[in-house]
């Protein structure tokens, strides 16, 4: 006697997603910060710098700002991180098109950092 399979409901197939989004989120964390120096540099910088938003006296809208810069600052990192990983994996030899794409990466992180800078400068000194 064979056994139907019923496929998944809506509800189901929202837990397996969700289920597995919080394990790949936590493997890649992971992976980030055990293999990627500059990332863990910047994890460090984040967990102090976030310590001043805590103790020092910021209003809402600032904390807002100083926070979802951070925040940019690591995604991008994070992309730029996987972007490398990939043309690492796709071939070792120089390709002008990879050294093109990974130029982009780092000019993305170089923006983001601008960005953090500046939103800090502006709420620390001119504000």
């Amino acid at each position: 006697m064979t056994e139907t399979v019923t496929p998944w409901t809506l509800q189901e197939h929202l837990y397996h997603s969700h289920y597995q989004g919080r394990r790949l989120f936590v493997s890649g964390t992971t992976c980030s910060l055990v293999r990627r120096g500059c990332y863990s540099t910047e994890m460090s910088v984040v967990l102090t710098v976030e310590s001043v938003i805590v103790l020092r006296g910021f209003t809402a809208i600032e904390r807002c700002l100083l926070v979802l810069a951070t925040a940019l600052m690591l995604i991008v990192e994070l992309l730029n991180s996987a972007i490398k990983s990939v043309v690492h994996r796709i071939s070792l030899e120089h390709h002008a098109l990879s050294g093109q794409v990974k130029a982009m990466g780092s000019a993305a992180i170089l923006l983001s950092l601008i960005f953090w800078c500046y939103a800090w400068f502006e709420v620390l000194i001119i504000a």
